[in-house]
């Protein structure tokens, strides 16, 4: 099994993603989008949120955000992004994307997924085959190389392509240690690393701002589409 699919890969994970969280731009563009195009009071369903960041974000606009999120690591690391305040009105949903049924998903403005498809048992496409059926007035989706391919072709009937939105952004990690960027490697690889790799991580990282960061940069793939029947109002 895809060691990505596993909530527990992703509580494992959690202190590193809370470090790199509060020290990276990779969801600005994301969130420059979703400003110019949201309304207050939409009801907004994440799938896959993680630790909330979006959901946080889409909350300070006035939506109203449900983040669908299994891993209880990122739950709580949701409740810290929000100073608790979403959590008592129904706004955190430990289900995964698969376990929701399709009557459940009536009445949302918009439905949201960044970097979450892909890890869905059902497989990309048909993780965003299912949100399509739910039929929400607005769908984002947000993906990178090799899953983005997912968001190409296919006719959506009902529903008009209105944003096709690529671009770079950071997307570095930041350990507060080298032993750190070493364990977390190995933990990603699912094994030791050689005293080469070893190597290759330590020389790797770079020193600042208090932090170890290991570089690097990502191309997201940004889609939306609009239901027909919005495109009027």
């Amino acid at each position: 099994m895809d060691r990505l699919r596993s909530v527990d890969f992703w509580e494992s994970n959690a202190p590193w993603y809370a470090i790199w969280l509060r020290h990276n731009e990779y969801h600005r563009p994301i969130q420059s989008v979703l400003a110019g195009r949201i309304r207050p009071g939409w009801r907004v369903l994440d799938i896959g949120g993680g630790s909330g960041v979006l959901s946080s974000f889409l909350r300070d606009r006035g939506c109203r955000t449900v983040l669908l999120e299994p891993a209880r690591a990122m739950r709580d690391l949701s409740a810290w992004h929000a100073e608790g305040d979403a959590l008592a009105n129904g706004g955190l949903e430990p289900r995964r994307w698969e376990d929701v049924s399709i009557s459940q998903l009536s009445g949302f403005d918009l439905i949201l997924a960044c970097n979450s498809l892909h890890v869905s048992s059902l497989g990309f496409g048909a993780a965003l085959d299912k949100i399509f059926s739910a039929r929400p007035a607005h769908i984002c989706v947000v993906a990178e190389d090799p899953h983005a391919s997912g968001l190409e072709a296919k006719s959506r009937p009902g529903y008009a392509l209105s944003l096709g939105h690529t671009q770079d952004t950071a997307s570095s990690l930041a350990y507060h240690s080298p032993i750190e960027a070493v364990v977390h490697a190995e933990f990603r690889h699912g094994r030791s690393l050689s005293p080469k790799e070893q190597k290759s991580v330590l020389e790797a990282l770079v020193l600042e701002d208090g932090h170890y960061w290991l570089k690097g940069k990502a191309q997201i793939h940004l889609r939306w589409w609009t239901r027909l029947s919005q495109e009027m109002k």
